[in-house]
């Protein structure tokens, strides 16, 4: 090889491409099917709003619908007066809030070391950090209503 350059083992590389092209597959069908049962759910809201809390269950633990299927079941849920469902659905989108907050907080950290004590400051003492580029972040603003909503809910 000349210097610099790096020998490239060809049939490794088609493996292990053909491998990402199967795993990219398998993704595709699963996030299809996913993105189907959620159409049809939303279909189903205002006539059988029983029905579309049938499907929006059978996808709410699935890696590709659990964030907006829990906002439509705690709709749905209050809609047809399920309070204790709602209250667990609402338990649970916090739960998955508080870990989306958190790993945003890690990577505004890096990236804007600078800012980094700011940062984890203003998610402390649930104060909204604005970013170099003037965007303000809020990170428990959509927790604080989550959990306002659940004290009425659990009355």
């Amino acid at each position: 090889t000349q210097r610099g350059l790096v020998k490239m083992d060809w049939e490794q590389f088609d493996k292990e491409l053909e491998e990402i092209r199967k795993k990219n597959k398998l993704w595709q069908k699963e996030f299809d099917k996913v993105c189907e049962i959620t159409f049809e759910a939303r279909k189903l809201e205002k006539t059988d709003p029983l029905k579309a809390i049938q499907l929006y269950e059978s996808i709410k633990n699935t890696k590709y619908g659990n964030f907006d299927t829990l906002g439509r079941l705690i709709i749905l849920y209050r809609k047809t007066k399920q309070k204790e469902k709602e209250a667990e659905c609402i338990e649970f989108k916090i739960e998955d809030l508080q870990n989306r907050e958190y790993d945003r907080k890690e990577f505004l950290k890096t990236k804007y070391p600078e800012d980094a004590d700011e940062i984890q400051n203003c998610y402390d003492n649930q104060t909204i950090y604005t970013t170099p580029q003037l965007v303000k972040i809020d990170f428990h603003k959509n927790i604080i209503k989550l959990k306002e909503r659940l004290k009425i809910v659990k009355k």
